[in-house]
């Protein structure tokens, strides 16, 4: 897992979730009842056997913790964000970005960026076009679904004549 994905999904952890995530082993794996433990030895006060192990499923679901082998968990190994290389330090690169930047002309901007405001305004108008057209969606397959139920009704009542004019014949 990358540093960034990572960050992101603990920035979401409940605060439970977290204290748990602490006491999850990196460099061997715990069952249950050893996270357990290490919660009353640091004076966590996570009693209920339940709720940790629901902290570990919402752990291992969201993908920082792993199950190496059933019942027993540690965390994932987060990668650290990979050193970019400075486009300057390469021998040849400001011989080529100078070159870029004399052949082409500076652009501007073309338009200012949506405002955030009007772009939820905009979607919102999209959701609500969508919420529409499923409605309507909705309606005609209620419509088709009634149709269906008449032409069953229908061919019953049919085949219930058909039977009492075989048996009329019959007789």
């Amino acid at each position: 897992m990358n540093q960034s994905k990572f960050e992101s999904i603990e920035r979401g952890l409940t605060v439970q979730a977290r204290k748990v995530y602490d006491v999850v082993p990196q460099a061997e794996s715990w069952d249950v009842s050893q996270i357990m433990s290490e919660l009353h030895r640091r004076d966590i006060p996570m009693h209920d056997l339940n709720v940790v192990r629901g902290c570990i499923a919402s752990l291992v679901d969201c993908g920082l913790v792993k199950e190496p082998k059933r019942g027993s968990f540690m965390k994932v190994c987060v990668r650290p964000p990979k050193a970019i290389k400075e486009f300057a330090s390469l021998p040849h690169a400001l011989a080529i970005a100078k070159s870029q930047q004399e052949s082409e002309p500076v652009q501007q901007p073309q338009a200012k960026p949506e405002d955030p405001i009007e772009r939820i305004g905009n979607l919102t108008k999209r959701v609500r076009a969508l919420q529409a057209e499923l409605i309507s969606i909705a309606n005609e397959i209620e419509d088709a679904g009634i149709a269906l139920a008449e032409r069953e009704q229908q061919a019953a009542a049919d085949a219930k004549k058909f039977r009492e004019l075989r048996s009329l014949f019959s007789s």
